[in-house]
């Protein structure tokens, strides 16, 4: 059985049968994962690939997921649901709140006049506990080496796993505020995602081998303040000179 690799996934077909026609609508999650021929079924009349496993029909509670959809042989159609923003014709990003399942319902007009109302459940999952970054750096149990200058000067951003399912756009996530942590129990409250004057002048009288802890990082991304976001792990930085 040979298998092969798929960039974009049909993640499922839904058919309603009227006076023996065939209308379908399509959701497409963004994805990589390997499937053999046997889970692929050849649409003929829109001439596109639709994967049916339902094992598939996951989204991510905690980040925006990449959602298109597209309906053949429709005048128009209205998509809806709880975090669903339209990006552009047919693409979107849904950031599922609370509960189990993230349901999208279309709205839908064909050329015959016809109206059809179709629902897709998704089942939410939630992530691994993303990690806090800085200067595009970042380690999970382990210590950061780094001089004053780039940490005076650096960006605090964050990241998901690495084995994260699809591309996530990080145009669109907005670090809110950190907590910087210094030696003698000082801490520092920050707003955005640098250091501010304060810390830059802390951080420069500091003695080599101390020890920053970055933590308590806020985020946030469209439609996120629905739900509460998973706290990042935090950025532990020895300084080098």
């Amino acid at each position: 059985m040979t298998s092969f690799c798929l960039k974009k996934i049909f993640i499922k077909i839904i058919t309603n049968v009227k006076q023996n026609k065939r209308y379908y609508f399509i959701l497409l999650l963004l994805s990589t994962n390997v499937f053999s021929q046997s889970d692929l079924i050849n649409n003929q009349e829109s001439n596109h690939f639709i994967i049916t496993n339902d094992s598939l029909n996951i989204v991510y509670r905690g980040t925006l997921n990449p959602i298109s959809i597209y309906v053949p042989n429709a005048k128009s159609f209205e998509a809806k649901g709880q975090g669903l923003v339209k990006i552009s014709d047919g693409k979107y990003t849904l950031a599922p709140g609370s509960g189990l399942y993230s349901i999208i319902t279309l709205e839908i007009e064909y050329y015959n006049g016809e109206d059809s109302i179709e629902e897709y459940k998704f089942r939410i999952k939630g992530i691994s506990t993303p990690l806090g970054v800085i200067n595009g750096r970042s380690c999970d149990n382990c210590i950061l080496e780094m001089n004053k200058t780039d940490i005076c000067n650096s960006i605090i951003q964050f990241k998901y796993a690495e084995d994260f399912l699809f591309d996530y756009d990080s145009a669109k996530y907005k670090i809110e505020k950190f907590t910087l942590n210094l030696p003698k129990n000082k801490q520092i409250k920050i707003s955005g995602n640098k250091l501010n004057d304060i810390a830059v002048r802390i951080i420069e009288k500091l003695r080599r081998k101390s020890i920053i802890v970055i933590d308590d990082i806020e985020y946030s991304f469209p439609d996120s303040e629905n739900y509460s976001l998973p706290k990042l792990i935090p950025i532990k930085i020895m300084l080098i000179d």
